[in-house]
């Protein structure tokens, strides 16, 4: 079975900052150490 993996709101925002400023989804998650981009859809 998979754990759920929260991410702060932190996070969040700056993913939703990055991705609006054209930042590739592949480039987000490496930087801010997502994992799946499945939880990067905005």
């Amino acid at each position: 079975m998979v754990t759920r993996v929260s991410y702060p709101v932190k996070v969040k925002e700056e993913a939703i900052r990055l991705r609006m400023a054209g930042v590739p989804v592949a480039e987000v998650m490496e930087r801010l150490g997502i994992k799946n981009n499945s939880q990067l859809r905005v």
